[in-house]
């Protein structure tokens, strides 16, 4: 039986279902997946263009603009 860390480490568990060799649960997340872009996939075209463009200084998704 493991030992209980209190450190944060990837759970293994000899039943658990696998994919590819890797368990499943290493590749959930608690957190929803943003797809607001999907509201508006010709404003995003137009943010991911200005991202390439501009690089690191260009506005979030979320304050875009096109002039």
């Amino acid at each position: 039986m493991p030992e209980e860390d209190s450190g944060k480490h990837f759970r293994m568990d000899d039943t658990e279902p696998r994919a590819m060799g890797l368990p499943l649960s290493w590749f959930r997340t608690s957190e929803s997946i943003d797809l607001r872009w999907v509201r508006h996939p010709y404003r995003w075209v137009s943010w991911r263009l200005e991202v390439r463009r501009r690089g690191p200084y260009a506005p979030r998704f979320e304050d875009f603009r096109r002039p």
